[in-house]
């Protein structure tokens, strides 16, 4: 349930929905109800895809990341492979710090 939900990391969004027959808009239209800290991280070519996404989040609680350095889709640029992975989980780790550890 949404109220389970702490907090929100996308690696890469996108309108991924539509062949499911969800409609274009599907994830642009369903942020408007997130209330929780929300990190959206993505290679720079790849912020088109989610910028509208974000400005619709009403959470206060929201931060964007672009790395500079070149890395890979989604959450794969957490891994070794991805050039970006050490910049993307330095801003993950950031992000995480505002919640207290259990």
């Amino acid at each position: 349930t949404p109220e389970s939900v702490d907090a929100v990391l996308a690696f890469s969004p996108g309108e991924y929905f539509d062949n499911l027959g969800k409609g274009t808009n599907f994830i642009t239209n369903s942020v408007a109800a997130i209330s929780v800290p929300v990190f959206i991280t993505s290679m720079p070519d790849e912020r088109d895809h989610w910028l509208s996404m974000y400005e619709k989040i009403p959470s206060p609680k929201k931060v964007k990341f672009l790395p500079k350095t070149e890395g890979v889709h989604g959450s794969s640029m957490l891994l070794e492979a991805s050039d970006a992975r050490q910049e993307v989980w330095k801003a993950v780790k950031a992000f995480l710090r505002q919640f207290p550890q259990k």
